[in-house]
């Protein structure tokens, strides 16, 4: 979504004030002549700006990159709080062209090895935004159905491998992995469901969760507003957990159901 700006465009310096509000070490900033390494190929970069590109800015790739009053063009992998530092301090978004965006690389190993944590260091960021992002979405859906904290123990089993027979292996669904949430889960926010004797149910941040079938537990689930219906049942038809810590502590749960 390209971004729109009112009234009237604040001064270079004002920009060059909000965009510096990062240090060196959150930009890299353009030269022209810069060798970079593309798929194996060198090259040298050309980053002469028209004053048409000052005071805008442009992304790519998970890449974003500006022009500053003065000409210098600067770059960094795009995070939301740089897109909203260029937007406070008034860049135009449009049009500019966009280094290190398709898969050219600089040759130089220290600014590579800074690109590199750089990149780094903005995945997790993003990736913690779009999970949090994703569990506001789950619950809203809570919300809305005005489902409860469930008491009682239960497994967390998203992302879960496990094996079948001891031969096929397949893993349960993530609520969000921080960048998908799982196909289906939202709409699944409230419900539980049974079978063979375990009991299955998706919380208020969409997380699946499992136990042994108890009538405390099915009174719990109503209790908390939950309902009956539809919503597949893990470790209910002979798969179980492959981490050894997790598969005993399933055993474990299942005994004290027995008694």
């Amino acid at each position: 979504m390209r971004n729109k700006f009112e009234g009237a465009m604040p001064s270079k310096e004002h920009g060059e004030a909000e965009i510096e509000k990062f240090s060196s070490e959150k930009w890299v900033e353009m030269s022209s002549g810069m060798e970079i390494d593309y798929f194996g190929r060198k090259e040298q970069l050309q980053t002469t700006t028209d004053e048409k590109d000052r005071m805008s800015y442009d992304s790519n790739n998970g890449v974003i990159a500006f022009v500053d009053g003065e000409g210098r063009m600067r770059v960094a992998p795009a995070t939301s709080d740089r897109f909203r530092a260029l937007e406070e301090a008034g860049y135009k978004r449009g049009g500019i062209w966009v280094p290190f965006s398709n898969g050219e690389l600089p040759t130089d190993p220290a600014l590579r090895e800074q690109w590199e944590k750089m990149r780094e260091e903005a995945h997790e960021q993003n990736r913690k935004e779009t999970t949090e992002s994703h569990l506001n979405y789950y619950r809203a859906e809570a919300e809305k159905k005005q489902v409860k904290e469930v008491a009682g123990e239960w497994l967390t089993v998203d992302g879960v491998e496990t094996e079948w027979m001891g031969t096929e292996k397949s893993a349960v669904d993530r609520n969000t992995d921080g960048y998908n949430m799982a196909v289906g889960r939202l709409e699944k926010v409230g419900a539980y469901d049974s079978n063979n004797g375990v009991i299955a149910f998706v919380d208020g941040e969409g997380r699946m969760r499992v136990a042994p079938a108890t009538s405390d537990r099915f009174r719990a689930l109503e209790e908390a507003g939950y309902k009956r219906g539809g919503i597949w049942v893990p470790f209910s038809n002979g798969e179980l957990p492959t981490d050894p810590a997790l598969r005993e502590q399933w055993e474990k749960m299942r005994e004290e159901a027995r008694q």
